[in-house]
């Protein structure tokens, strides 16, 4: 089996991807990594979370 692109196998500024669509900047994608982890950050001071933790201790201790 052969696959022929283009007019005598030339293949000129094209493009083979398995993904369509452009894909987010980089500094696009820093940015929502970085509004994440402040928000984890955040939930993860609230004082319930030392009873959650000694919750799962006691069932394996």
């Amino acid at each position: 089996m052969s696959i022929r692109i283009g007019n005598n196998n030339t293949v000129v500024k094209s493009k083979i991807t398995e993904k369509n669509g452009d894909s987010p900047s980089g500094l696009k994608s820093v940015l929502i990594g970085v509004a994440v982890s402040l928000f984890v950050g955040f939930i993860f001071l609230f004082s319930f979370w030392g009873d959650v933790v000694s919750w799962i201790e006691g069932l394996f201790g």
